[in-house]
């Protein structure tokens, strides 16, 4: 019997993604705000429209109805520049909407999986381990750590990632990987950071490592990322050498934090160690995980 599976923010990248690869497994309920996912018909999911900014989960009585035995939450504010400047409104979707959703799992006796991101410290040294201490720098990523730590001294049945993924996106907005390549088909001269670094990992590769992890109840604060630290414009390059484009398009650039503008970590790529002990799931090299995401586009 296929267990329910209640996904927040399922209309976002990695969202979208894992309602797919997941489908067959589970019955999902997918809630979105902005963007009404458009997926393939043999994609049997049922949505729902939520404001977490304003509806209150419990009080739902479709999602009630639902029972759900597993939640995921990949919603939120993911814009950093949009947290800083708007900080109250996405400290609420952030901040408030993780509370609201892990109590509400906590009284359905569901199995809470809550998406954290890599960007928790300074980055001035690279690999972070779940054992160092986290060292905000801006709205965003304190918020992300405000979520964390509630989690962690309120839900015991939780499993907290801390990751940074690619993929294919099915509404018309663009992720970084997707802007890549239709600037190279277009023959478009674009620029990438040659400083920033981070450790991405597939969105399709992360959807069947969170299947494992479902089935083993894995709890705590987990790395789940890609192999290889790796820059902008390198990761740019990998995407050109897959989709065999010019990647004499790609020119190098630096970043620089700027007075009077949003601080970012120059580095949050990630140490996986810990994951790899405990799961079977093969975590891809970058180049056999952008092939895979070429791969489903081209199915």
């Amino acid at each position: 019997m296929k267990l329910n599976l209640l996904i927040f923010g399922v209309s976002g990248l990695l969202g979208n993604n894992v309602a797919k690869v997941l489908s067959k497994k589970y019955n999902i309920l997918g809630t979105y705000f902005r963007n009404k996912p458009n997926f393939d018909k043999k994609v049997r999911i049922k949505l729902i429209k939520i404001d977490l900014s304003k509806t209150n989960v419990k009080k739902s009585s479709y999602i009630n109805k639902f029972k759900p035995k597993i939640i995921l939450n990949c919603a939120g504010e993911a814009n950093v520049d949009y947290c800083e400047k708007n900080h109250l409104y996405s400290k609420k979707i952030i901040v408030s909407a993780t509370k609201i959703i892990s109590n509400f799992a906590k009284k359905n006796k569901a199995y809470f999986i809550n998406i954290s991101t890599d960007s928790l410290f300074d980055g001035k040294r690279k690999y972070y381990s779940e054992n160092d201490k986290v060292r905000p720098i801006n709205y965003y990523s304190k918020f992300k750590a405000e979520s964390e730590k509630f989690l962690n001294l309120t839900n015991k049945n939780c499993l907290i990632i801390r990751t940074r993924f690619y993929g294919k996106n099915i509404t018309n907005k663009l992720c970084f990987s997707e802007e890549i390549i239709y600037n190279l088909k277009k023959k478009q001269i674009i620029k990438c950071y040659n400083n920033v670094y981070n450790t991405q990992i597939s969105c399709l590769n992360l959807a069947k490592i969170l299947d494992e992890c479902i089935k083993k109840k894995i709890v705590g604060i987990y790395n789940i990322v890609g192999n290889e630290r790796c820059s902008k414009i390198n990761f740019a390059r990998e995407i050109a050498n897959v989709y065999g484009l010019d990647k004499s398009l790609i020119k190098s650039k630096k970043y620089f934090n700027k007075k009077n503008s949003v601080t970012k970590p120059l580095d949050t790529s990630l140490s996986n160690k810990a994951i790899k002990k405990i799961i079977k799931t093969p975590i891809l090299s970058l180049r056999k995980g952008i092939y895979q995401i070429y791969r489903q586009g081209n199915q």
